[in-house]
């Protein structure tokens, strides 16, 4: 499962001192670490290698290699290692915006005072309209 993936635009060194870096778990770090260091050494980014290192204990090496690749934390520190732009999957902000607004609607059956308030300043300081029911 070794591919060549597009050209990055950064250092792996790059990445360690950042946020989404230190948002992830050791296991995540160790095989993002493991799955790009491969791939500066040789070209070929080795999910499954990156897997056997980080995730030793399991049976199912490729169905583990997938969900670690599609975590979203790990698919945020690529996107950002290969200088994809997608400004929601790497706006860790969001991202938790995202989960405060489905927990205000699942606990309180629409958005809280405070969920509405957090959105109004989201939505300032991101210069961006979210559309959210109920947020008028």
């Amino acid at each position: 499962m070794a591919t060549a993936l597009s050209t990055r635009t950064m250092a792996l060194a790059d990445l360690l001192p950042s946020y989404e870096w230190n948002c992830m778990t050791a296991a995540q770090r160790l095989w993002v670490k493991t799955f790009l260091e491969s791939g500066e050494q040789t070209g070929t980014f080795d999910a499954l290698a990156a897997t056997r290192v980080a995730y030793p204990v399991g049976k199912n090496i490729v169905a583990r290699a997938a969900q670690v690749q599609s975590h979203r934390k790990v698919k945020r520190i690529l996107n950002i290692y290969f200088g994809r732009t997608d400004t929601e999957s790497s706006d860790p902000f969001f991202d938790e915006l995202k989960r405060a607004i489905r927990k205000s609607i699942r606990r309180d059956g629409g958005l809280s005072d405070n969920t509405v308030t957090v959105i109004r300043f989201y939505e300032k300081h991101a210069g961006k309209k979210l559309q959210v029911p109920c947020a008028e």
